[in-house]
């Protein structure tokens, strides 16, 4: 059997009904950076505008934002895409944010493995902004989640709601597992 590269997804190009309003939604609201922008000159998109993104300085974006989607706008070609937040306290910030700018679709869950909120950008695709948690719980699993308690009482919460999980340990443990023998958990 060959054995698969190591690889850890780097970044996501998303095609804009309008790129402007959706450049100054990942700046304002998601608090990225534009790195670059221009035209791309390649075989495949002549003169087409790209827009990139960033908030972490070890890349140089970490989102793209190219113009020209002609699709319906209830087309979903993509999922989600999902944004690793530091703390808690980022999430709820964002939060306030998309209440500030009127986003109402804004779902708080509790996975167990991480803390997240769903909302939708203007061109209407899905989003994630979570915060990992200390745990591993088998996956899919959703939850309540109240972002109005403190941290602590989330924590506690979210110990108390798995703990009788028979696939409930620290997430160390789930890594070191992992690492080991593969998903110690995946099913054959």
């Amino acid at each position: 059997m060959t054995e698969a590269p190591p690889i850890t997804i780097s970044h996501v190009v998303l095609h804009c009904f309008d790129i402007d309003p959706m450049i100054d939604f990942y700046k304002r609201v998601m608090g990225m950076r534009v790195t670059d922008q221009g035209k791309i000159d390649g075989p495949d998109y002549k003169g087409v505008r790209i827009v990139f993104l960033s908030n972490d300085p070890r890349d140089h974006h970490q989102l793209a934002l190219t113009e020209g989607r002609t699709a319906e706008r209830g087309s979903v070609l993509l999922h989600q895409v999902s944004y690793r937040h530091d703390s808690l306290a980022r999430l709820r910030g964002l939060k306030n944010r998309l209440e500030a700018e009127g986003v109402t679709d804004i779902t708080p869950a509790n996975h167990g493995t991480h803390w997240s909120m769903y909302f939708h950008d203007p061109d209407g695709n899905r989003i994630e902004a979570f915060v990992d948690t200390p745990w591993y719980v088998a996956q899919p699993c959703w939850r309540d989640l109240d972002l109005s308690q403190s941290d602590e009482e989330i924590a506690q919460t979210t110990e108390a709601m798995f703990h009788d999980d028979p696939s409930f340990r620290p997430l160390e443990q789930w890594r070191g597992e992992f690492s080991q023998t593969g998903n110690p958990d995946a099913i054959n």
